[in-house]
């Protein structure tokens, strides 16, 4: 880290800032704790501190490159005002001559280098720069973005621009706290673990492109509260105000919640993280396998593993796909039986499912064409009078399961992701769920809080009696080898 001095324009407050500033790394997330500099520094790394060597041999910054181009995100532009203050704040005193141009809201330096900032809260809207190449794509809040598309779009607009070397420096940077509509997404991308430690740079791709070799590396750095010198102890006291889920995630730079406006299932992940119900859930062999299903044919179809230990219930995977034939997912289920060792019970379908296909030549429904697939014995969960009964069935449910971490990790991030209709406008939250890529994954949870009943039970409509085989695995009580077996893996998180 730079050494404070007075006549120093700026030098990174802490080692997080230095490290982002200095990573060669073609992607970086600094993110965590709010008031750590991580605006700061974002804005400091468009100037370019990243080199290239001119014609003539010299070392120059990247800002003094005529054609060198960066940009500024944000989702919401009425959101850019710090940014906008930390550019002209520093890039008007470190480099004489700049001027910002606020009607084509960008900043220009001597050079005829430019440094842009613009707002991408419409769907699309990352396609106004399809035409541009930029050598540096700075995102400030990355999680205000629910999904990925834009990020990933605007990779490909990361490249030299005409006249420049090939070889240039080009970079994506971004920052953000942990929390925000596109947290999961954020933290599968750059894997974060909940308790939101730096992770180390990792190769994030390679490809060999006309006989060379190319090899992307992305990486996370932590912010902290504690990194800025220059916050006061009042400052850092006032996070007792917070609820401790809240200061955690600010203050620590934690993860494990998610601050997503609407957010049916939030409370009960708290609990969950705080009580470690995420984590090795090992299958004991010869206990019944359940799995529930939502039945997307035309959207993403989610498909849940459970099973019943004891007073546990423990659900030990999770897969969806989309736009397949019923005979991919019999299959899926097959081998994730045989990888797994799986022995099966029963499955679990939505009420619709039982349903005659109306004006089609194969009228069968969908429960008929699985069982002759050989997926039985089934079972169609009954409708509910209202969804808002099911999601509160739902919550009840999370308050007690547990869930395998690596295999079931995609349904419980969309379980995350599942929330209410939200009117910014009106910053109030609407009584229906939102319809998004999360909304399988719930429906499918659902048939489990709906429609799961204790062991012993009979069998619904398509039978299958204890011992009987069946192409998927036996349905069967656990023998007395199985239950011994439950004693070695007591406790069984680990």
């Amino acid at each position: 880290m730079t050494p404070r001095a007075d006549n120093l324009l700026w030098a990174p407050n802490s080692e997080p800032q230095t490290r982002f500033l200095a990573s060669t790394d073609f992607e970086v997330l600094y993110g965590g704790a709010a008031g750590g500099g991580k605006t700061q520094a974002l804005v400091i790394g468009a100037l370019g501190l990243n080199t290239w060597v001119d014609e003539h041999g010299r070392v120059r910054h990247a800002i003094e490159h005529p054609r060198y181009e960066a940009l500024l995100l944000r989702k919401f532009e009425t959101d850019l005002d710090e940014v906008v203050r930390l550019c002209e704040e520093y890039y008007l005193k470190l480099v004489p001559g700049a001027k910002h141009k606020k009607g084509e809201k960008k900043f220009v330096f001597p050079s005829g280098a430019t440094i842009e900032y613009g707002g991408l809260s419409k769907a699309g809207s990352e396609e106004r720069y399809k035409s541009r190449s930029f050598q540096y794509v700075g995102w400030d809040e990355l999680t205000e973005h629910e999904t990925g598309t834009a990020y990933e779009y605007l990779i490909s607009r990361v490249r030299p621009g005409n006249g420049m070397p090939n070889d240039f420096p080009c970079y994506i940077r971004a920052t953000t706290n942990p929390d925000g509509p596109g947290q999961v997404w954020v933290k599968g991308w750059f894997r974060i673990e909940d308790e939101g430690y730096s992770v180390a740079s990792f190769e994030s791709g390679r490809a060999t492109v006309a006989g060379k070799e190319y090899i992307f590396r992305r990486q996370f750095i932590r912010a902290r509260a504690s990194d800025n010198p220059d916050l006061t102890d009042e400052y850092t006291a006032r996070f007792v105000l917070m609820s401790s889920q809240k200061a955690k995630a600010l203050r620590d730079g934690w993860w494990g919640a998610p601050n997503i406006p609407g957010a049916i299932f939030r409370e009960q992940f708290v609990r969950i993280a705080e009580e470690g119900r995420i984590g090795r859930v090992p299958y004991v062999s010869g206990y019944p396998v359940n799995t529930f299903w939502d039945l997307g044919l035309n959207d993403k179809q989610a498909i849940w593993f459970h099973y019943r230990f004891g007073r546990e219930d423990r659900f030990v995977n999770f897969f969806q796909d989309s736009h397949k034939p019923l005979s991919f997912y019999v299959d899926k289920i097959r081998r994730l039986g045989e990888e797994h060792g799986y022995t099966f019970g029963r499955h679990y379908l939505p009420h619709d499912a039982s349903h005659q296909r109306q004006g089609s030549h194969d009228t069968r429904s969908v429960q008929e064409m699985l069982e002759d697939l050989g997926l039985y014995p089934t079972e169609v969960v009954p409708r509910i009078g209202s969804i808002t009964d099911g999601i509160e069935l739902s919550r009840q449910a999370l308050d007690v399961v547990w869930f395998d971490r690596d295999n079931c990790k995609v349904g419980t991030d969309m379980l995350k992701l599942y929330r209410f209709k939200f009117d910014p406008k009106q910053n109030t939250t609407l009584r229906h769920p939102l319809h998004n890529e999360a909304s399988n994954a719930a429906d499918a949870f659902r048939q489990y809080a709906q429609g799961y009943f204790e062991p012993g039970a009979p069998y619904g409509s398509s039978g299958g009696q204890v011992g009987e085989r069946t192409p998927l695995g036996l349905v069967a009580k656990p023998s007395r080898r199985a239950r011994d077996e439950v004693q070695e893996h007591a406790p069984w998180i680990v």
